[in-house]
C-alpha cells in the first residue's frame, strides 16, 4: 500500500512500512493508496497547496512496465 506522508511543505510517496516512524516525526498521513495511483493523488494536492513531492527511485521503477526494444 502506499502512502502520502506530509510534514510542511513536503510530501512523501512511500510504500515501505517502515516510513510509518515519520509519522511520529510530525508528519501526518494524507493518503493511502492500493497503487501507484498515489503519484497522481500526490502531484495534484503538491500542485494545489504548492509542495514538494518525494518519491524512492526503485519504488517507481519497480512498478513501471518494462519496454519493448524497438527495432531499427
Amino acid at each position: 500500500m502506499f502512502r502520502l506522508l506530509r510534514r510542511g511543505d513536503r510530501l512523501l510517496i512511500s510504500e515501505r512500512d517502515e516510513d510509518l516512524f515519520l509519522v511520529r516525526q510530525v508528519r501526518s498521513v494524507v493518503g493511502e493508496y492500493e497503487r501507484w495511483g498515489a503519484f497522481s493523488a500526490a502531484v495534484r494536492l503538491a500542485e494545489r497547496e504548492d509542495l514538494v513531492v518525494e518519491w524512492y527511485l526503485e519504488e517507481d521503477v519497480a512498478s513501471a512496465k518494462p519496454l519493448r526494444a524497438a527495432r531499427l
